[in-house]
């Protein structure tokens, strides 16, 4: 025979891969956590651009369901050693087959867009959730004018939402959704007079300018904000009898930012789609000297953060990113003032809405707990509020949406 093998020979092999296959296994299980001790706790994933999963709590619910050992998995997952450099691996390997959604990312030529499947469902929450927050931003409304404040609600396309015609045809671009967000959710305001800007009807109007929304990033550009922030204008001074300034780009000096720009949709596949995009950033023609807080601390008077030149550019150049609390004062008691909450969307508005007013407070309720909304607007009492959200937002009751207290 060409291949013989007696029993104990045999026996002896099994036992060596029996002992293999252990010491394989021991030393997986106790890779695992080596690699929590050895990896950094992190505080945010940068390039997945979301929070790390927490450690969940001992609960008999979640443990006799399966759900803690999977947030448990997660949580073990979001802190793995090496997790950047497999994921960038995995990430390079899929550009260069031109894979069509890599991360959760559509990658085409022109822009990037998130992906979201193909998934249709009941929609008659959306009629529901707009009366219920409606009904809560009343509530708001009522409160400041008790005191003869004006409540106005900013209402921003998504990036997504924006460059929806861009999806191919065999992809879901969630226009049979955000549609009717915008229908209902307008609707439900006007049934309680509460001001509405909806910002994708005046984008649309326009022609929806392509440079209005940044191609790799979830967040409109400048000129996109410069125009929100026209519009909001006018409205706040046909509304109230006012004839504050409304800053136009004849007003500005722009500057582009040197450094390349990491936008939020690129980060997710770590830079690799190749863009020309550069921040941009203003500066007044004629200057007006403001004192700025953030957080209750004075900090330096500056609009934008602005990385070293060895660093990429983030959105969060827009007054240094999401703040739980800014104050600008401008020691000109004869303007009124302003109080503006809402998501990231605010960072690039507030750095030209603090110019007309004598105060601008700006509040991310993301972050910021020292109060609720109501007790600050009373503590306060500002003349103008705004609420500045995405609509991908505006249904949503948890941060800048809860509204409760």
């Amino acid at each position: 025979p060409l291949f013989t093998l007696d029993f104990n020979e045999w026996y002896r092999m099994k036992n060596k891969l029996d002992y293999l296959f252990v010491m394989i296994l021991f030393g997986f299980l106790i890779s695992v956590p080596i690699g929590l001790l050895l990896s950094e706790n992190p505080e945010v994933l940068f390039y997945e651009n979301r929070q790390p999963a927490v450690f969940p709590p001992l609960e008999k619910e979640s443990i006799l369901n399966g759900s803690f050992i999977n947030m448990v998995d997660n949580y073990i997952g979001d802190r793995t050693t090496y997790r950047n450099s497999l994921i960038l691996l995995k990430t390079v390997i899929d550009m260069k087959l031109n894979r069509p959604v890599i991360n959760d990312i559509l990658v085409q030529d022109k822009l990037l867009l998130p992906y979201h499947g193909y998934s249709t469902w009941n929609t008659q929450y959306i009629l529901d959730d707009s009366v219920r927050m409606a009904k809560k931003l009343a509530e708001v409304q009522k409160i400041i004018e008790g005191y003869g404040g004006k409540l106005y609600y900013l209402g921003l396309p998504q990036q997504y939402s924006y460059f929806c015609d861009e999806y191919p045809d065999y992809m879901d671009n969630r226009t049979w959704v955000i549609g009717k967000v915008h229908l209902a959710f307008s609707q439900a305001l006007s049934e309680y007079n509460i001001s509405f800007i909806d910002m994708m009807a005046i984008y649309k109007n326009l022609g929806s300018p392509a440079e209005y929304y940044s191609h790799s990033d979830h967040h409109y550009t400048y000129n996109g904000m410069l125009v929100a922030y026209q519009e909001l204008m006018k409205q706040i001074n046909e509304d109230n009898g006012l004839s504050l300034k409304i800053y136009s780009q004849d007003d500005l000096v722009y500057t582009s930012i040197i450094n390349p720009f990491l936008g939020s949709l690129n980060r997710k596949i770590y830079g690799l789609w190749p863009s020309n995009e550069h921040i941009v950033v203003s500066s007044l023609k004629k200057p007006i000297k403001f004192t700025r807080y953030d957080n209750g601390e004075m900090v330096a008077s500056s609009l934008y953060e602005t990385p070293p030149p060895e660093k990429k550019a983030t959105y969060s150049i827009y007054m240094g990113g999401d703040i739980g609390e800014t104050i600008i004062q401008t020691e000109r008691s004869e303007l009124p003032s302003i109080l503006i909450w809402g998501d990231s969307y605010s960072n690039a508005l507030e750095t030209i809405i603090w110019a007309p007013f004598n105060e601008m407070r700006s509040l991310d309720l993301r972050y910021y707990s020292e109060q609720t909304l109501t007790s600050y607007i009373l503590e306060y009492k500002p003349d103008i509020l705004v609420c500045i959200r995405d609509d991908t937002s505006f249904l949503d009751f948890s941060g800048n949406g809860n509204l409760s207290g």
